[in-house]
């Protein structure tokens, strides 16, 4: 079962197996599947999810932390603290630790560098 949390989002804590979250924007419940996501942009008490094919972002009333703890880990991973990348979705990395994604690039920041690092070195044995 999925419950829907008093910031307008349904936690999947519970739901190992999910493949979706349901997200409140303007009013009404979306569902929005996980392999949808290419990204999770932060602006104070909201968040922007970025689409594949969808040009304008969904917007919704959550945290950066409560969106990181819905998200499946082997999926996505925190970068910086405004951004949310879906892993498989980067197209390429540069020697500046910048994040080629959709039409975004987004910098991977000191604080997250050794985690981001450490999955870069499990996609490509040897490292960057």
């Amino acid at each position: 079962k999925e419950w829907f949390s008093a910031q307008g989002a349904a936690t999947n804590a519970n739901v190992p197996s999910a493949k979706s979250i349901f997200l409140k924007v303007d009013g009404e419940y979306q569902q929005i599947a996980f392999s949808q996501i290419l990204y999770v942009c932060g602006m104070k008490d909201y968040v922007m999810f970025y689409l594949e094919d969808v040009r304008k972002p969904l917007i919704t009333h959550l945290t950066m932390k409560s969106v990181e703890d819905m998200l499946p880990p082997q999926q996505f991973m925190r970068v910086n603290c405004s951004y949310i990348v879906a892993l498989e979705k980067i197209r390429k990395v540069d020697r500046n630790d910048c994040i080629y994604i959709g039409d975004e690039i987004i910098h991977v920041t000191d604080a997250f560098k050794e985690s981001f690092n450490q999955f870069l070195q499990s996609k490509f044995p040897g490292g960057k």
